[in-house]
């Protein structure tokens, strides 16, 4: 650099925006996904992208099907494309029911690694929320926080009958570990 020369004012610090959606409305069919989503239909949405759908034994209980879960999922990514995205730190808390799922989940995380998920991540804005997922202050629950500083993220709280700060991710978003403290993982979301 030239003396004198101030590199800061010539090359300004790129800070991450906010990822944009189309700004089209959601129709109702997207509407009633992520509501449904949000609202408990989510087990056999996370089974089905993580190649687990064999583990729901009652489909009754949803509004779809195991043959239309696919057609479930693109109702809700293509409503998640039309929002804007969330910039900024949520919490994702998960439990687990035995040790042994807890150390095998905190095992994908290297410090500076990147990581993904075969499947929606939902998140809060509220770590509350996600302490009370993660089953803190719970005798014999294990389990995890995910913080996350991201930007792709869709606010869908507006969808949701549970009242949090819900902001959900879209399978396959890349992060990378900055920490690992306890059970606890700190991740930025990076360009994928």
């Amino acid at each position: 650099a030239r003396e004198g020369v101030d590199i800061k004012r010539i090359q300004p610090e790129l800070k991450p925006k906010p990822t944009r959606g189309t700004g089209q409305a959601l129709n109702e069919l997207e509407s009633e996904a992520i509501k449904g989503y949000t609202g408990g239909d989510f087990a056999p949405i996370v089974q089905h992208q993580l190649g687990n759908t064999d583990s729901i034994n009652d489909w009754s209980r949803y509004k779809f099907s195991a043959s239309t879960v696919d057609n479930q999922i693109n109702r809700i990514e293509s409503g998640l494309l039309k929002l804007d995205g969330h910039k900024g730190v949520t919490h994702r808390g998960i439990n687990f029911r035995a040790a042994e799922q807890q150390t095998k989940f905190l095992s994908q995380f290297k410090k500076g690694s990147v990581w993904k998920s075969n499947s929606f991540q939902s998140t809060s804005i509220d770590i509350s929320d996600a302490e009370v997922f993660a089953g803190r202050n719970v005798e014999g629950v294990r389990g995890a926080i995910l913080h996350i500083d991201g930007r792709s993220g869709r606010k869908v709280s507006k969808f949701s009958l549970i009242p949090e700060q819900e902001v959900l991710f879209m399978k396959n978003t890349p992060f990378r570990v900055d920490r690992i403290i306890g059970d606890e993982i700190y991740l930025t979301e990076i360009s994928g």
